[in-house]
């Protein structure tokens, strides 16, 4: 995916770098295909003898559309011409793109901190 930038109410700009370095949900699924495999006999008694069981393929198509607000919590650079960049933290820090508000990103990173140090106690 290449970056892409996002642009306020006010027209402000900030493009966003390696989104897919994110976490976080922030596409919409838009498309969604199953295509279902056609197999010849030979092919079929080669997976039947190997143990496989081929389904087929899941085709899923996402975007970003237009007019959607968008959380991106990661390390702001205002490059020399004057563009801002939200780029994934230079410390290792958590890069967040998400489609919910801030404060309901940081309820369910805290519930995932509260699932995990339970599970250590375990």
């Amino acid at each position: 995916m290449v970056p892409f930038v996002l642009f306020g109410l006010d027209k402000a700009a900030v493009k966003v770098q390696s989104p897919l370095h994110a976490d976080g949900m922030y596409t919409e699924v838009i498309n969604e295909k199953f295509h279902q495999p056609t197999l010849s006999f030979g092919e079929l008694v080669g997976f039947y003898l190997s143990g496989e069981k081929p389904k087929g393929v899941l085709e899923i198509e996402e975007m970003l559309k237009v007019g959607t607000t968008l959380t991106g919590i990661g390390e702001l650079t205002l490059d020399t011409d004057g563009t801002v960049t939200l780029r994934p933290p230079s410390d290792n820090s958590p890069y967040f793109l998400s489609l919910t508000d801030f404060e309901n990103l940081r309820n369910e990173s805290c519930n995932i901190a509260v699932f995990w140090k339970v599970l250590a106690v375990v």
